[in-house]
């Protein structure tokens, strides 16, 4: 599991970096998240000099609030223009307000007209993640690449948390937060020729079938909330774990100067040690898919984010301090995961995408909260005991709804006996949980006798199909394969290339299969965050060696078509 868990986003990486145009897009989307994080901890140790944790609070909260405003504006804008455009258009944006903002602190400005610059800043952050996502498909050359790359954007987010907070630590420690801004001016400006420059021909990719959502439709996310409370509870979950989060970009500035004396470069490092746990816990929640009971893990992940961050103000060194909070950071990212899944498997499917735009708004304004209440509890506990007040929210939370909880895990059904099985499907293996969980509830067994046909070669193909048990033999132009058994697979070749089958299958002995529909194979490879490249060489492995006449030579698994 190790070896395959490395393997996989490695392979990602290389199909990305091999496609010029993508690896350009890669890099500019890298520079801008740098960017969004290196100024959020510049503005916030800027406003924690002038103004102490309440000033550190109003910017946190004058950086989301309008941000927040201005996103779906940003995702119509996307629309009615070409996306590339638009991403340059917003990358440019970025670069100018940050270096109009520069001056303002050479001259000394007025601390809120250098504010003022800095919301101007975040605001064009706000434009530039919805257009970059939906023009992945004009930069990418196959189906596979633009799998890869939504893969990749994945691994860039992430590693913009560590290096992002870690590069506006180093500046400001040698010439302050001026300077960021200075730096990522550079950087924007960069990423904006970065995504200009001649591309080749993009392959023609038809768009997403683009509907408006109505307050109706909205309200049928709450209606199913009401209708299934402890549906709430999970909510609750992740609202006080993005509560705890938008407390702990303003603590760790206050962790940094009043409690261990770090100065401004502070900030930057803890962000990133949470940043690099929050790595950590989204690779090592890939073993919840499957699991029937996530209540315990749910429970295990609110003490593992709450109960470090609570000791956090207690440290004396800053290795201390970064250990607690990557191990905070780790449990956070598994309380999402965890989270997510029992919704997926607790609420009605026909209203969880509305379910879960809820939860993006309740996110926002957690954090927003979060970073109003720190100043209430440094305030009346002290910077040490607004830690602890912090941290201990999502354990007694914990323990005050375990029942409930419980109850929850009980109630929800098991995972389908084909997730084994997928599991075991290299191209499926690391599918995000919950997408694992809901591909595997669509797969349909099939019981054949001895003799059966399965596909026959010519014909046109409709179905993936995986083995759960028997022995199906296999021919190819009359000559036989290496038979198939249980966890191998086969039939992705005429669904992924739009070809007619290139061999035939028949069952040996008596056999149980899955099967899984045309339309939900493409779209799991084509809009799922993580890498089918395998998928792809093992198409083509598979049509050389039919057109050699040699044996399959692809491995026991994924072996024929």
């Amino acid at each position: 599991m190790h070896a395959r868990f490395l393997r996989d986003p490695v392979t990602a990486a290389r199909t990305v970096l091999a496609a010029r145009p993508l690896r350009r897009s890669l890099l500019a989307y890298l520079l801008f998240n740098c960017a969004e994080w290196a100024v959020w901890v510049a503005a916030l140790v800027f406003a924690y000099e002038y103004g102490g944790t309440p000033a550190a609070a109003a910017v946190s909260l004058m950086q989301l609030l309008p941000a927040a405003a201005v996103a779906p504006v940003a995702a119509s804008l996307g629309d009615r223009m070409p996306r590339e455009r638009m991403l340059a258009l917003s990358y440019g944006l970025q670069a100018s307000a940050m270096a109009l903002t520069v001056p303002l602190f050479a001259v000394e400005a007025p601390p809120l007209l250098i504010l003022a610059g800095v919301v101007l800043v975040s605001v064009t952050f706000s434009l530039s993640r919805p257009a970059y996502l939906a023009s992945l498909p004009a930069f990418a050359a196959t189906p596979s690449q633009l799998t890869a790359a939504n893969s990749v954007s994945t691994m860039a987010e992430s590693a913009a948390v560590l290096i992002g907070p870690a590069v506006a630590a180093g500046v400001m420690a040698l010439a302050g937060p001026s300077q960021v801004f200075a730096l990522f001016a550079l950087c924007q400006l960069v990423a904006a020729l970065l995504v200009l420059r001649p591309r080749p021909a993009p392959i023609a990719v038809e768009p997403a079938t683009r509907t408006s959502t109505s307050p109706g439709e909205w309200l049928a996310g709450l209606r199913e909330l009401r209708a299934r409370p402890d549906g709430v509870l999970l909510l609750a979950y992740i609202g006080f774990a993005y509560l705890l989060v938008g407390m702990a970009d303003v603590l760790a500035v206050v962790l940094s100067f009043e409690i261990l004396e770090l100065g401004p470069s502070g900030p930057g490092l803890l962000i990133s040690a949470m940043g690099f746990g929050g790595i950590l816990g989204a690779a090592a929640s890939i073993f919840l898919a499957g699991r029937r009971h996530l209540g315990p893990a749910l429970a295990g992940a609110l003490f593992l984010a709450g109960a470090p961050f609570a000791l956090t103000g207690f440290s004396e060194a800053m290795a201390h301090a970064v250990l607690l909070l990557a191990a905070a950071g780790m449990g956070k990212s598994f309380l999402d995961v965890a989270s997510r899944t029992l919704l997926q498997r607790f609420l009605d499917p026909d209203v969880l995408s509305r379910v879960f735009g809820l939860q993006e708004g309740l996110m926002l304004l957690a954090l927003a909260a979060g970073a109003l209440l720190v100043p209430v509890f440094v305030a009346l506990l002290g910077p040490r005991g607004a830690f602890v007040a912090a941290g201990l929210m999502l354990p007694l939370l914990a323990v005050t709804t375990w029942r409930r909880l419980a109850r929850i895990d009980a109630e929800a059904p098991p995972p389908p006996r084909s997730l084994v099985r997928l599991r075991g499907v290299a191209m499926f293996s690391h599918l995000p949980v919950p997408t694992l969980e809901a591909v595997a509830a669509r797969l349909v067994p099939l019981v054949l006798a001895p003799g059966e046909s399965v596909i026959r070669q010519g014909e046109p193909g409709d179905f993936f199909y995986i083995v759960e048990s028997g022995r199906l033999d296999v021919t190819v132009d009359g000559r036989p394969r290496p038979s198939l058994g249980p966890g191998d697979s086969f039939g992705e070749i005429a669904l992924m290339k739009a070809l007619p089958r290139t061999a035939s299958v028949v069952t040996g002995t008596a056999a149980c299969l899955w099967s899984l529909d045309r339309e939900t194979f493409l779209a799991t490879l084509t809009g799922s965050q993580r890498s089918v490249a395998k998928a792809q060489r093992v198409a083509e492995a598979r049509l050389a060696a039919d057109s050699a006449g040699s044996a399959g030579t692809t491995g026991r698994s994924d072996q024929h078509e």
